[in-house]
């Protein structure tokens, strides 16, 4: 009878769980509602199966509520169990008897070992084995037995010896039991609601995937389904499309597209590139990705089309603008590069030309520095690594050298840009050669640099001819005087050695004035047209005095050569003071070399070549052997007082004089010259058009003074006119004196005689000399003029050139000089007469 009794409970077990299967299906344990259903369902079994219970005595009863508890409490948590504890403790507490407390803690222990076993096995997640239902059904059975000795007396003995054994042998099957009804059944609902969950899974990613879709049946080609993104891309609705076949769509052939289709079936294509056509009547380029698959026994094709005609446009586009850009590139004048990781990776026509490469493929793949010159790797690496790493454009222009692939420089200027190139990083370079700037930056610095040294020896020569001007007429003063002072003394008389020291030195500079005249142009000049070779040739023995015996002088005149007109005094400063400084430059034995010739220097040669004039010329060269000139030498060469020798050998003088002379006669100088090489200077004077003339025949004898002649002296320099008139008087000569132009007219108007000669200053206060002679010639209209200064001034001269007829003496000018002026002028104005 126990036993029929405890089957019957667990047969109402079985029936719970089915029930329990029916309410998840409807009610998921993941919702408050279920659970709690659950746990009401549990708690109701449990109450039935203590209304029908086995009953040992009063108030002894025993029933399934331990299996249904801790069950309810393993699959479905505590809410469930709490419900189903409190029920079946309520109907516990009800039914009373010794055997209340034992039934509430029967209760109790079994949703607490439930509880634990849920928390350890998680059921929901990992469905409990036959294993781990025995051993919850032993636990908690174990449990009850050892609670039946909270029965009061000996019950507790009596009930264990009658019902222990088939609680322990029967209540862990019964768990088992329905324990694995419960979990197979929520397993196999699980596993139905998942695949539903699948199957509706995957027909939302057909239905409703932003991709466009379609099912084809590769036999007919027949459109099997198709998804509403097929529906909005091709306009046809859905249930039209399915109706349709590919060939409809498709622009290609029927043959054509089951042949695309077999070869989906071999799976040897899945990709295709089609042109499709719309409800609307338009034609779009798109991409098919196209694979078998079978559904319900039946092989069909899944194929997704995806639009790319707007790729396919800016490709072309792109395309069309490569081939643009590539054009331009290919064809632009500048060198353009691409490099990537400081390598050529690209290279138009015009970087591989001027590189010097015959082909681009000679410089890819080989390093950018490879073609920098040293001088710049620095600045080179720098904005390569501002481009490759930084990735910052660098827009300001660089200029440096490049080395060509014969090793020759070349001068260029280059920006870049960091761009993407085939996939990689990398860098566009823009180049252009700038060598011809270059070259003509430096021939324009060249001529600057010429134009401040033509500056500089402007304002040299106008400082020295100013002060050139004041010496000379202190200068006169003390020649004059001296040399009268030697007249009257004899060398054995006292102060003689000191007024002919006096003399001398006053003679040396002089010299030194005169030089800095012919360095500042003013040097007075009375050119004439000759032949260079023969006044050179008419030199060659002072020369060779002049060098001496241990130094070759060669002589190389020019054939044919043309007419110059210059001052014949002047070609003799210039040979003697090249002369000279080539004998200096020489140490030991040596040679010396003069040459002369025609040159024509034309438009292209003198762009070519800074500092030259156009036109024809005459040159006169001189060469040596010697020392040779370093730069800062040439730079200083020509300017006044700069020397290279020692104190007592040179005034610097020399070469100043000879650059005045040239520049007076409208030529130019152009020197070479190395340390240890020699110098070779060369002169080009003007081509003078009109031929040289006839030398004039000399004469024998100068005229005499008449003493009767009479000369105005007009000076307003005290000293120098008190000098002047008593050189005159010495002659013998009738003197009339002046300190100013109005004095002098004054004095000519109120002379009773006549006045031969007018002995004037150029330059002096209220009139200059040439107007003063005009002003004069109105009452003596025979008047001859005899024009003394330190320098000519444009009053009579220009650059230093006297103009024609004018008479002039230079100061200082000696007692001889004077007298033999006047003799020549008045002599040739009214013949030889006796003293």
């Amino acid at each position: 009878m126990v036993y029929l009794d405890l089957l019957l409970n667990l047969s109402l077990l079985i029936a719970l769980s089915v029930v329990s299967v029916f309410i998840e299906q409807r009610w998921p344990h993941d919702r408050r509602e279920g659970v709690l259903l659950q746990g009401l369902l549990f708690g109701a079994v449990a109450v039935i199966g203590m209304l029908r219970p086995l009953t040992l005595g009063p108030g002894l009863i025993f029933d399934g509520r331990s299996v249904m508890v801790s069950l309810c409490a393993l699959i479905y948590g505590p809410l469930a169990a709490a419900v189903a504890v409190l029920m079946t403790v309520a109907c516990r507490l009800s039914i009373g008897g010794p055997g209340t407390l034992t039934g509430v803690l029967v209760i109790l222990s079994s949703a607490g070992i439930g509880l634990a076993a849920n928390r350890r096995f998680r059921p929901h997640s990992d469905p409990p084995s036959a294993l781990r239902l025995y051993v919850l059904g032993l636990a908690v059975h174990a449990a009850m037995v050892a609670l039946m000795f909270t029965l009061p007396g000996d019950a507790s003995r009596a009930v264990i010896r009658r019902i222990g054994l088939p609680v322990l042998f029967l209540f862990p099957l019964a768990t088992i039991l329905a324990g694995k009804i419960l979990s197979d059944q929520m397993q196999a609902m699980r596993i139905r609601e998942a695949l539903r969950d699948s199957e509706e899974t995957y027909r939302k990613l057909f239905e409703d995937h932003s991709a466009v879709k379609m099912i084809i049946d590769p036999v007919t080609g027949a459109v099997v389904d198709a998804n509403t993104a097929a529906a909005d891309f091709y306009g046809w609705p859905r249930d039209v499309l399915r109706q349709m076949t590919v060939m409809q769509i498709n622009t290609l052939s029927p043959d054509e597209i089951r042949a695309e289709m077999a070869m989906v079936l071999r799976r040897s294509r899945n990709f295709y590139r089609f042109r499709h056509r719309r409800a609307d009547g338009s034609v779009r380029e798109v991409e098919v990705f196209s694979s078998p698959i079978v559904i319900k026994g039946r092989q069909l094709l899944h194929s997704i089309i995806q639009d790319v005609t707007d790729r396919v446009q800016v490709r072309a586009a792109l395309e069309r603008s490569e081939e643009r850009f590539r054009s331009i590139v290919e064809g632009a004048p500048d060198p353009i590069f691409i490099q990537h990781e400081g390598r050529f990776a690209y290279l138009n026509p015009a970087a591989v030309q001027l590189l010097g490469a015959a082909s681009s493929a000679t410089l890819i793949d080989t390093p950018v520095m490879d073609r920098v010159h040293p001088d710049f790797h620095q600045a080179a690496r720098q904005r390569i690594h501002q481009l490759n790493e930084k990735r910052q454009p660098v827009k300001r222009a660089l200029q440096q050298r490049f080395i060509r692939l014969d090793g020759s420089p070349v001068w260029v200027e280059t920006v870049g840009q960091p761009i993407v190139y085939d996939g990689k990083e990398a860098a566009l370079v823009f180049v252009r050669d700038i060598s011809e700037r270059k070259d003509a930056e430096a021939k324009q610095e060249r001529l600057q640099a010429q134009l401040l040294q033509a500056q500089k020896m402007e304002a040299v020569g106008r400082l020295a001819g100013g002060v050139a001007h004041d010496f000379n007429n202190m200068l006169s003063v003390i020649l004059g005087y001296s040399e009268m002072a030697l007249d009257r003394l004899t060398p054995q008389t006292a102060f003689y050695d000191e007024f002919s020291e006096i003399h001398k030195a006053a003679q040396r500079s002089a010299t030194i004035t005169l030089q800095l005249l012919a360095f500042a142009r003013q040097q007075t000049i009375a050119p004439v047209a000759l032949d260079l070779n023969d006044t050179v040739a008419g030199m060659l023995n002072m020369l060779r005095r002049l060098i001496g015996e241990d130094i070759d002088l060669v002589w190389k005149p020019g054939a044919a050569l043309g007419p110059v007109k210059m001052d014949p005094g002047q070609i003799d400063q210039i040979l003697a003071n090249l002369v000279v400084n080539a004998r200096d430059a020489i140490a030991g034995v040596g040679k010396v070399t003069i040459e002369t010739g025609n040159v024509v220097f034309d438009a292209a040669y003198c762009a070519e070549h800074a500092g030259f004039i156009l036109g024809r010329f005459v040159m006169l060269a001189i060469s040596d052997d010697g020392c040779g000139m370093d730069q800062h030498t040439m730079d200083n060469l020509f300017e006044p007082f700069f020397t290279t020798k020692a104190k007592e050998k040179g005034t610097g003088l020399g070469l100043a004089t000879v650059y005045g002379i040239v520049k007076q006669n409208n030529g130019f100088i152009n020197v070479y010259s190395e340390p240890g090489e020699g110098t070779t200077i060369r002169i080009y004077l003007p081509w003078h058009e009109k031929g040289a003339r006839e030398k004039s025949p000399r004469k024998d004898q100068a005229p005499v003074f008449s003493r009767d002649w009479t000369i105005l002296v007009v000076e307003d320099e005290t000293a120098i006119r008190q000098l002047a008139e008593k050189m005159l008087k010495s002659f013998g000569l009738v003197v009339i004196g002046a300190s100013t132009p109005r004095q002098a007219i004054d004095a000519a108007e109120r002379y009773n005689g006549r006045i031969d000669l007018l002995l004037t200053d150029v330059v002096m206060p209220e009139m200059n000399g040439r107007d003063l002679a005009a002003e004069i010639r109105s009452v003596y209209p025979a008047l001859k003029v005899l024009f003394m200064s330190g320098y000519t001034a444009n009053v009579i001269a220009h650059h230093g050139v006297l103009d024609e007829g004018v008479n002039f003496i230079q100061k200082p000018f000696s007692k001889q000089d004077l007298s033999a002026a006047i003799r020549r002028i008045l002599g040739e104005a009214r013949g030889p007469t006796a003293a």
